[in-house]
Formats: structure tokens, sequence, C-alpha cells
């Protein structure tokens, strides 16, 4: 996920993983070594396994539609575990999607849109966490999150 984001971050216009379905092995690979993958599929039992990184993919699918412009982030050098991104969609819905990447505190955040003044939300985000906010707002906002104590 912490790869999706900073790629999107970066204004690229779309992610997507090396491999999308590989067999129980890892496998077939042009490389001769085992790979992990979004869809594993165990053709001997006809079966296939969603991995976590299959609903990561799917969640940022979900919320940031196609078509999204990418909305610029002010963020706060207190906040050094939490990753973000946000874009509008066409329908004029904003999303924001923050992960913390660390592994022992929760984090806590207030996300501020400046076209809106006196608005905020207040929210914690827990270890290895992450956390979708969905808003509408007036066009060309600036986002801002900081870090609260």
């Amino acid at each position: 996920m912490m790869s999706m984001i900073e790629n999107i971050s970066q204004w690229v216009n779309g992610w997507i993983d090396f491999n999308m379905v590989l067999d129980v092995n890892g496998g077939p690979s042009w490389a001769n070594s085992s790979y992990d993958a979004p869809i594993i599929v165990n053709a001997t039992s006809q079966e296939f396994y969603k991995q976590p990184l299959y609903y990561a993919i799917a969640h940022f699918s979900k919320f940031i539609r196609p078509g999204a412009i990418k909305i610029r982030l002010s963020d706060n050098d207190d906040l050094v575990e939490i990753e973000s991104t946000a874009a509008i969609n066409q329908s004029g819905q904003r999303v924001m999607i923050l992960l913390n990447s660390g592994l022992s505190w929760i984090e806590n955040v207030t996300i501020v849109d400046t076209e809106r003044p006196g608005k905020f939300l207040n929210l914690q985000i827990g270890p290895r966490e992450f956390q979708t906010i969905i808003w509408d707002a007036p066009l060309n906002p600036e986002v801002m999150a900081t870090k609260t104590d």
C-alpha cells in the first residue's frame, strides 16, 4: 500500500503490481524465481486465493475513481510515519487515503481543508493501519495533514 501512495503522490496516472496472478509456487517466472501476487491460483484444486495486496488495489480502485484529479497535500514534518494521498473524483467527491507505516504507535492527525475555514477532522491512525476519508468540498482545495499532540 505504501508503494501505491508514494507513486500516486508523485503524480503517476496509475499503479499496478508486477504480477497480478501467479501459481502456488510463485510462478511462472522468466527469472526462474518465486514471486508473490495479489491472486494466487491453485490449479490442482481449481481454487484461487486473494492476497492482502488484492484488497489494497481494490480499495484504491473503489475510492479513487478513473478520471480523478490528484489534490496537492501539505504535510507536517512531525508526521514521519504517515503516508497519504488525495484526489477529487469526477463526481466532486474528495478522497484521502492515509497509512501509518509505523510499527508501534498511534498517530494523531488533523485534516484541514483550506477551502473550508474552520472545518477540520481529528483522527487516530494505529500502527500499520490505513484510513480513508471522503468528503465534498469546493473545487481546488489544498488539504493539509498535521500532527496533533
